[in-house]
């Protein structure tokens, strides 16, 4: 079974794979329109034999869910549509806090642009770890 996690931004799409249980980082793509985005990853998904794919929810810290969640479920919603592969959503608050930590932590962080990017894909290995974790 092979999984596509993905951190879904206004800028940047972070994307981290797992096979046997193991999530690493993938690559980032740069976010579009919403049919450009579900085009790239419908390539991905393609070309990787993807089986399901997981994409982090951003609810707000209440728990509920705002207008980057919907934006989110609707990004999913097509995919699944487009693809056939099975969608599932992983909560992702603070996960972009951790991946800054874990990179600081490494001493990763050196230049702005580069820690964006970095944040985004190891947020999409964090998020696919946190739903491979809880099955």
């Amino acid at each position: 079974m092979k999984f596509l996690g993905i951190d879904y931004g206004d800028i940047r799409i972070g994307l981290s794979i797992a096979e046997l249980n193991i999530a690493v980082p993938f690559r980032v793509i740069k976010s579009l329109t919403m049919k450009e985005n579900v085009d790239e990853i419908a390539k991905i998904i393609v070309s990787e034999e993807i089986d399901k794919v997981v994409i982090g929810l951003p609810l707000n810290m209440d728990g509920t869910e705002g207008r980057r969640a919907k934006k989110t479920k609707a990004l999913g919603n097509v995919l699944g549509k487009v693809t056939g592969k099975e969608i599932f959503y992983q909560d992702e608050r603070l996960s972009s806090i951790e991946a800054d930590k874990i990179l600081f932590e490494m001493d990763l962080k050196k230049s702005k642009k580069n820690d964006k990017s970095l944040i985004d894909i190891l947020s999409a290995q964090l998020i696919l770890e946190g739903y491979l974790s809880s099955k």
